[in-house]
């Protein structure tokens, strides 16, 4: 398979962000990572045009996944954002209220799950 997108991981947490990475890597995605939202919207605004999903964590230090959501959406009201969380979907639901995303994946998550919504977002 051919890289046809490039996926941006935001995950405070260096071992999912790294896992998720290379997992992404295997099925010849480009990625970057930042382990920092500020710093990862910043990524999005200067990649948006080639980034085709972000990646999210929903719990991170400094802005909260609505925050996050709510900033991707302003830069860019077509991105395609996957949730991650430990949280269940509900839980995810309730904290984002309205908020467009395209997908949700609950933490752990495995291997091809995350292959799986990855592709179903981008098609």
């Amino acid at each position: 398979m051919t890289a046809t997108a490039t996926i941006l991981v935001i995950d405070d947490e260096l071992d999912v962000a790294t896992m998720a990475s290379e997992i992404l890597e295997t099925e010849n995605y480009n990625v970057l990572v930042k382990l920092n939202p500020i710093e990862g919207i910043e990524l999005y605004k200067q990649h948006q045009s080639e980034i085709g999903v972000v990646l999210l964590d929903l719990t991170m230090p400094e802005m909260s996944g609505r925050e996050v959501v709510d900033c991707l959406l302003q830069i860019n009201p077509d991105v395609k954002i996957i949730i991650t969380s430990g949280y269940s979907k509900e839980d995810v639901t309730n904290k984002l209220g309205v908020a467009t995303v395209s997908g949700f994946l609950q933490k752990p998550y495995r291997l091809q799950s995350l292959l799986n919504i990855v592709h179903s977002a981008l098609h």
